[in-house]
């Protein structure tokens, strides 16, 4: 607590006006707030504060526009709190003093509240990347058990993406510089080739279960190398499982080396893209078919094209998006040259 805020305060944080904290921590049973500051990790749109009171360390969130659909964070919060009874690590969800609601509505907003876990970046290590592939085949493993009470919707389904559509948002923020229309037509020629081959080796017919829909090191709370709590559950859905597994072995295994997206290395990281299987592997009740195996860098492929898209398609975002497609164009052509490799690993 500093000098110039009494015990109680809520001090000004960007995205959560003071009156606004107040009113949502007075919902809760918090006991003394003695300091609130911000969080800035994941969206922005949805804006998060510590909170240090007298009765622990505590998270808030304010559901960002687009993510506050209350049947869909009801959805998310019956996983986590399914995923805790078979203690799965997820944040624990704080209930309201008199209802016990893990979900706060105030007028237009939708707030959250969690214990708040601290945590490490992850370290890019093997035994770390190891540790991730067998939490999700446990993921995998306890959702098989989930019932839900809400309707749950399919999974992001690559196969029906358009992805010259899906690039032209990027487009206009490259304002049509000559080598981000270069990347682009590689991606989506990437895209279509790894569509190709999906179909070739019978991605219709993989089996559907629950996926967790983003599973990569920003939705994990690393404590050295283990994982603390996955997070973010925003995304769960209907799908195959290799849809998960083709993302974190992609997210797991990206090569990065500085500031320059230009210098990034085209090749993935060999050691945690089999860490990332092996940990899958050895905590899976079942082992990738061939057939999966065969898909699986074709998915990571699209899954490539798709978060390029996304992500350099925001609005005045401060990204190098020339250099940012370029370097996903050239990681999609080195996992299509290296595909047999990949599947070998699986």
């Amino acid at each position: 607590m500093t000098s110039a805020q009494r015990p109680g305060a809520v001090r000004s944080v960007p995205g959560i006006s003071p009156g606004e904290a107040a009113t949502v921590c007075s919902r809760y049973d918090l006991g003394t707030i003695l300091e609130v500051r911000e969080l800035v990790r994941g969206s922005r749109g949805s804006p998060k504060v510590v909170l240090k009171t007298s009765r622990g360390l505590f998270l808030l969130k304010r559901r960002g526009p687009g993510r506050d659909d209350p049947r869909r964070v009801a959805l998310s919060h019956q996983v986590q709190l399914y995923l805790a009874s078979v203690s799965f690590p997820v944040a624990r969800l704080i209930g309201t003093r008199e209802e016990n609601n893990s979900m706060l509505q105030l007028g237009t907003w939708v707030y959250e509240l969690f214990e708040f876990i601290p945590g490490t970046p992850f370290d890019r290590s093997d035994a770390a990347t190891h540790r991730a592939g067998e939490l999700l085949a446990r993921y995998h493993g306890a959702m098989a058990g989930f019932v839900p009470l809400w309707p749950v919707p399919r999974a992001r389904n690559y196969a029906s993406w358009d992805p010259a559509a899906g690039l032209r948002p990027a487009l206009r923020e490259a304002r049509g510089r000559a080598g981000a229309r270069a990347a682009a037509r590689q991606l989506v020629g990437l895209y279509e080739e790894a569509r190709r081959r999906g179909a070739e080796v019978g991605a219709g017919a993989l089996a559907d279960g629950f996926v967790h829909g983003d599973w990569h090191p920003g939705n994990m709370i690393f404590r050295a190398r283990e994982i603390a709590a996955v997070i973010d559950h925003d995304s769960v859905g209907r799908g195959p499982r290799l849809l998960d597994i083709a993302t974190g072995a992609l997210q797991f295994s990206i090569t990065r080396e500085g500031a320059r997206l230009a210098l990034w290395p085209e090749q993935a990281h060999r050691g945690r893209l089999a860490a990332f299987l092996a940990g899958y592997h050895e905590g899976a009740r079942t082992r990738l078919s061939p057939g999966e195996a065969a898909l699986l860098p074709w998915l990571m492929i699209e899954a490539m094209v798709v978060e390029a898209a996304t992500v350099a398609g925001r609005r005045r975002t401060r990204l190098d998006i020339e250099g940012f497609l370029g370097m996903a164009a050239r990681k999609s052509g080195w996992l299509a040259e290296n595909a047999a490799e990949v599947s070998a690993l699986a």
